[in-house]
């Protein structure tokens, strides 16, 4: 019957760090309150977009303006319409609130699926 004898490596870690009064592992209370300090103090950039662009659902013909730069719109509005490519008029809903800044593409101007249409600021 053998028995296991610790890793002597590990004993000696062991025995320095607790001869150097400092505690065994990364968990030591002292490291981690430097730690916690320093992730508080740490100011990263703040990223907040209030620019907001509504795409085209399909591709097609701009045909339709609804809405007016400078009027304020919410999530769910139809904005424009887009004549499709199969002739059918498909609506243009914007998924944002916000105020029309104005329209990226003039009337009757071909567009492609998900391209923009309006540029809207949210706040």
């Amino acid at each position: 019957m053998s028995t296991a004898t610790p890793n002597p490596g590990m004993r000696r870690l062991q025995r320095r760090s607790t001869r150097q009064g400092r505690a065994t592992g990364p968990a030591s209370p002292r490291r981690r309150l430097h730690l916690d300090l320093a992730f508080e103090t740490v100011v990263g950039e703040d990223l907040s977009v209030i620019e907001r662009l509504v795409v085209s659902p399909c591709p097609g013909a701009l045909r339709v303006r609804e809405v007016s730069p400078g009027q304020y719109v919410t999530e769910g509005d139809v904005v424009a319409r887009v004549v499709g490519t199969d002739g059918q008029t498909v609506t243009v809903h914007t998924p944002f609130a916000g105020t029309v800044m104005g329209y990226l593409l003039p009337h009757g101007s071909p567009v492609r699926m998900r391209e923009p249409l309006v540029w809207l600021r949210t706040e």
